[in-house]
């Protein structure tokens, strides 16, 4: 019984990473793929969410990264003021796929 719970899990598990565009055979480990689908994961939440912030009218003067990993996504930079800070913030929270936001990002006040 668990053997065959393990053997649809497995085929489950292939035909997502399809969606994703990854390719597993039988032979494939598990794990393997599953870290395959995390990185593509992660550099699909990147791009998505640093085209975002780049592209959102109010965030004009930030200069923001973004990192992921696992799913948890750190934006860091530098914005002009506090609610730019908390604009990109949430624009990353809203992001489906993101488990967690982390802030790095600093204010950046005129001298």
């Amino acid at each position: 019984m668990i053997h065959c719970k393990l053997r649809v899990t497995g085929v489950m598990l292939v035909a997502m990473l399809g969606v994703f565009g990854i390719r597993a055979s039988a032979l494939d480990s598990p794990i393997a793929a599953l870290r395959v689908a995390g990185q593509t994961l992660d550099q699909g939440l990147h791009d998505q969410i640093e085209m975002l912030l780049r592209t959102d009218a109010g965030l004009i003067g930030s200069r923001l990264r973004v990192r992921a990993d696992n799913a948890v996504v750190t934006v860091g930079g530098t914005a002009p003021d506090e609610q730019a800070q908390r604009r990109a913030l949430n624009l990353t929270r809203r992001v489906p796929g993101v488990r967690e936001v982390r802030n790095d990002v600093e204010i950046n006040r005129p001298k």
